[in-house]
C-alpha cells in the first residue's frame, strides 16, 4: 500500500492517510471496539478526581455489616431478622426527624406461609409504615426472557399501584424495557407510603457505572429509590425526555442514549452500623441516654438509606471506586449527584467523532510539516497530552470525554503519515540502490555505500578464504537452438530469478551471469567462519528450486532444464577489478577456477551438485556426502577428491538412512577400485543405485581389467576437458 501511496502527490497520500485512519477508528468506536479499554481509564481518572469527595452531609447510610451479623445473632438469630427491625429502626430515625427513610431492601413476601395471618413482626413493620409518612420501600423491575415462564410476565399490576406510586406523567421516554416487577408483600405495599425501584444494570464488564432514574412498566413509569425522595409527590410529578436530558420536578438531568444517568461516586461515604444504631435504641428503651453510641439527633433532616454490606447479603457491586462496593451506595450516590448539581455528561458520539478528526488532523499536518524527527514526535505527542489534559479539566467540570478513541486515531495517524513520509523521503535514495542492486549484490551495495573511498579505484583487494559456486544449464546451446531469442531470454530469467534467491536466502553474493552460467561467492564483503555450509545449504536449495522452475517453464511452453553445480572452498583474491568508469567486485585465483572445473565434471557423473574435499573438510552440516572420485583437472598438478551431498536440507530419516547406506558402499567400492581388485569392485559397483555413477565405474573397472593402469596409478582420473 505504501508503493502505491508513494507515487501519489504528497499531500493527497497524506489526505488518503488520513481518512483511512478516521474511517478505521470511526468503525472501531461504533462496534465498541475500545469500550473495555474507554471504561478502564474512565475508571482511573474518576477514582483519582473523586477518592477524597465525601457523600452530602444531607445522606446518611445505616449498613447491615459483618458486625452487626455477629454482634445481633444471639438476640436476633441468623440473618434475615424479623421485620420488626426494620420498624424498630424506623421509630430510632422517627426520633431524630429524618426527613426519608429509605429500605434498599426488598420484601416481597411475608414471614411464614402466605395463606396464615400476618406475623406479629410483619404487622408491626405495616403499622409503622402506616404512621410514619417519610419511609420508602423497595420494588425492583426487570426484563426476563420468556424461557423463564410466560405466564408470569406482563402480569397487571395490584390495584392502586399505578394511581399512588407511578408519575403523572412522562414523554419522551422508550417503552417496553420490563416485563416483570417485584413488590413489597401485599399488606405492607398497601400501606408504604412510597415506593422506590431499586433495580441497577451493569456495564458489560459487571461495573455499575449508571443508574436508571425512571423504571417503565406497561407505560408507567416509576421513581428510582435514587430519585423518589426528592420528588414532591411522585403521582403528580411530570418528567420530559428531550434529547440528552432528563426533566423532572425541576431537575435537568443529563443522561445517555440508554436513558441513565452516569454515576459520579464519592470517595467517602461514612456509614454507620445496624448494630450500633440498635444499641443506642435499646440505651433509650432502658433509659440510658447518656451513654448512647449514635444519637438519633444525628439523623436530623438527612435522607438515610438503609442496605447490606455484608458478603454473605449478596449486594456487593463492582464500581469505578472498588470492586467491593455495598449496592445501596448506588443509589444514595445518585442522590448525591442530584442534590449537589455535580452531574456528569456522559460521552456524545458527535463530540468524539469532532475529537478524532481535530486530533488527527493537527497530527497529521504536524508530521507532514515539520522537518525534524523530533518535532514530528513530540508535536504529536504534546497534541495527545493536551486533549488528556482537557479531558481531565472537562470532568472536574462535570463533562466526561471520550479519551481512547481519538488518542487511537492519533496514534494510528502519526504511524501512517510518518510511515508515508519516510517512504517519501528515501525514494531517490532507494531508486539508486534498486538500480545498483540489478550489477552487485545488496551486501556489496551496503560496503560500496559505507566506504565509497575504498571501493572506488579499481585495484585488486586481498586474499580471503571464501567459497566459490559455479552453475550452468546443461546442453543449453543445443536447447537455445531451436527456440527463438526471446525465449531464450524468458527461460533464463525464469532460471536465473530462482537461483539467486537460493543463493540471497543464504547470504551469498552473485558475482555474474556469463550466458546460462552463474557465478557466486560467500565470505565477502562479511566475513564468515561457516561460509562452506551456507554454500552447500544455497546448492541444495537450488536443485530443490529447480523443480518449481520447470514447472513455470512448462506453463510457458518452454523446454525442461537441468542444471549442474559446482564448489570449492580455499583462498582467493577479493575486490574490485577494472577501470574508474566500470568496477567489478569479484574473486579471482587458482581456486576459483577449480570451482568451475568441479561445475564441468558434473556432466561426467550424471550429477546435479559436486563440492571439493577442500569444501568438504569445511563443511560442519550433518550432511551425508557420498565420494565419487578423484581427479585431476586440466591446468592442475594436484589431484581432488570429489564428493556430492546426497540429501536436502531437511531429509527424512529414511532418506538420510539411504544416504549413509549409499555413502557406506561408495566407500567400500572405491577401496577396492584403488586397490586394483576389479572383480571386487565390479561386484559393489552393480550394487550402487545411481545409474550414472554404477554405469561409469563399471565401464572403468572392465577396461582396467583388460588393460591395467599399473602399480603406480594412485586411482587419479584425469579429466581431459574443461
Amino acid at each position: 500500500m505504501l508503493n502505491r501511496l508513494k507515487r501519489l502527490p504528497f499531500w493527497l497520500a497524506q489526505s488518503l492517510v488520513l481518512i483511512v485512519t478516521l474511517l478505521i477508528v470511526g468503525v472501531l468506536h461504533h462496534i465498541q471496539a475500545f469500550e473495555r479499554l474507554n471504561h478502564q481509564v474512565y475508571d482511573t481518572r474518576l477514582e483519582a478526581k473523586r477518592q477524597d469527595v465525601p457523600l452530602p452531609e444531607d445522606i446518611a447510610l445505616i449498613l447491615i455489616d459483618e458486625a452487626s451479623l455477629q454482634a445481633l445473632e444471639p438476640v436476633l438469630g441468623r440473618f434475615p431478622w424479623p421485620r420488626s427491625v426494620y420498624a424498630d429502626l424506623a421509630e430510632f430515625l422517627a426520633m431524630g426527624n429524618a426527613r426519608a427513610v429509605l429500605f434498599d431492601i426488598l420484601l416481597t413476601e411475608r414471614e411464614g406461609r402466605a395463606e396464615e395471618a400476618l406475623s406479629a413482626s410483619d404487622q408491626q413493620l405495616v403499622v409503622t409504615s402506616w404512621n410514619h409518612s417519610n419511609l420508602y420501600h423497595s420494588g425492583l423491575m426487570r426484563n426476563e426472557s420468556v424461557d423463564e415462564g410466560a405466564q408470569r410476565l406482563n402480569q397487571p399490576m395490584p390495584d392502586g399501584v399505578r394511581d399512588r406510586h407511578s408519575l403523572l406523567t412522562a414523554t419522551g421516554l422508550e417503552k417496553g424495557r420490563h416485563n416483570h416487577y417485584s413488590l413489597p408483600f401485599d399488606a405492607l405495599l398497601e400501606t408504604t407510603p412510597h415506593l422506590g425501584i431499586v433495580g441497577a444494570e451493569p456495564d458489560r464488564d459487571g461495573v455499575y457505572r449508571r443508574l436508571r432514574l425512571l423504571w417503565e412498566y406497561h407505560s408507567a413509569y416509576f421513581p428510582a429509590m435514587s430519585l423518589a425522595p426528592l420528588l414532591n409527590e411522585p403521582n403528580q410529578s411530570r418528567a420530559r425526555r428531550d434529547g440528552h436530558h432528563l426533566f423532572v420536578d425541576g431537575f435537568d438531568i443529563p443522561i445517555g442514549e440508554d436513558e441513565q444517568l452516569l454515576l459520579n461516586y464519592y470517595g467517602e461515604y461514612r456509614p454507620y452500623s445496624m448494630a450500633g444504631v440498635l444499641d443506642s435504641l435499646q440505651r433509650i428503651r432502658n433509659g440510658d441516654i447518656a451513654n448512647l453510641r449514635i444519637t438519633p439527633d444525628e439523623f436530623e433532616d438527612k435522607l438515610v438509606y438503609i442496605g447490606a454490606s455484608a458478603v454473605g447479603l449478596d449486594d456487593i457491586k463492582a464500581t469505578p471506586m472498588s470492586q467491593k462496593t455495598p449496592g445501596v451506595f448506588i443509589h444514595a450516590t445518585a442522590t448525591g449527584n442530584l442534590m449537589d448539581g455535580r452531574l456528569l455528561h456522559p460521552p456524545r458520539a458527535g463530540w468524539t467523532y469532532l475529537a478524532l478528526v481535530l486530533t488527527s488532523t493537527l497530527t497529521l499536518l504536524a508530521v507532514a510539516r515539520l522537518n525534524r524527527f523530533s518535532l514530528q514526535l513530540l508535536v504529536p505527542f504534546g497534541i495527545g497530552l493536551g486533549y488528556a489534559v482537557l479531558a481531565d479539566v472537562l470532568l472536574s467540570h462535570n463533562r466526561v470525554l471520550d479519551t481512547v478513541t481519538p488518542l487511537a486515531g492519533l496514534t494510528l495517524t502519526w504511524m501512517g503519515s510518518l510511515s508515508h513520509r519516510f517512504f517519501v523521503e528515501s525514494s531517490d535514495k532507494r531508486r539508486i540502490k534498486r538500480m545498483l542492486s540489478q550489477y552487485v549484490s545488496p551486501s556489496v551495495l551496503t560496503d560500496v555505500l559505507n566506504r565509497p573511498d575504498e571501493v572506488l579505484h579499481a585495484q585488486v583487494g586481498v586474499t580471503e578464504h571464501m567459497t566459490v559456486m559455479f552453475s550452468d544449464v546443461r546442453n543449453f546451446t543445443g536447447l537455445s537452438e531451436n527456440l527463438a531469442a526471446r525465449d531464450i531470454v524468458q527461460l533464463l530469467n525464469c532460471h536465473f530469478a530462482e537461483m539467486s534467491a537460493a543463493i540471497f536466502e543464504f547470504d551469498g553474493t552473485v558475482d555474474k551471469f556469463i550466458g546460462d552460467a552463474l557465478m557466486a561467492f560467500w565470505g565477502a564483503p562479511i566475513r564468515i567462519n561457516n561460509h562452506a555450509d551456507l554454500a552447500v545449504s544455497a546448492a541444495l536449495r537450488m536443485v530443490e528450486r529447480l523443480d518449481h522452475v520447470n514447472e513455470q517453464l512448462e506453463a510457458m511452453r518452454l523446454p525442461q532444464i537441468d542444471i549442474g553445480i559446482g564448489l570449492n572452498s580455499g583462498d582467493v583474491i577479493l575486490g574490485n577489478i577494472g577501470s574508474d568508469q566500470h568496477l567489478d567486485y569479484t574473486v579471482i585465483g587458482d581456486n576459483v577456477n577449480l570451482a568451475s572445473r568441479v561445475e564441468g565434471l558434473t556432466k561426467t557423473y550424471g550429477l546435479r551438485l559436486l563440492i571439493s574435499e577442500s569444501t568438504h573438510r569445511a563443511l560442519t552440516l550433518d550432511i551425508p556426502c557420498v565420494p565419487v572420485d578423484r581427479v585431476q583437472v586440466k591446468g592442475r598438478q594436484r589431484p581432488v577428491d570429489l564428493f556430492a551431498p546426497w540429501t536436502g536440507l531437511d531429509p527424512s530419516p529414511e532418506a538420510r538412512a539411504e544416504a549413509e547406506d549409499l555413502v557406506r558402499r561408495m566407500t567400500e567400492a572405491l577401496a577396492c577400485y584403488y586397490e586394483q581388485r576389479w572383480e571386487d569392485a565390479l561386484d559393489l559397483f552393480s550394487a550402487i543405485d545411481h545409474p550414472g555413477l554404477r554405469k561409469l565405474y563399471r565401464a572403468r573397472c572392465w577396461q582396467f581389467q583388460r588393460e591395467p593402469p599399473g602399480k603406480e596409478w594412485a586411482g587419479v582420473y584425469t579429466a581431459t576437458s574443461k
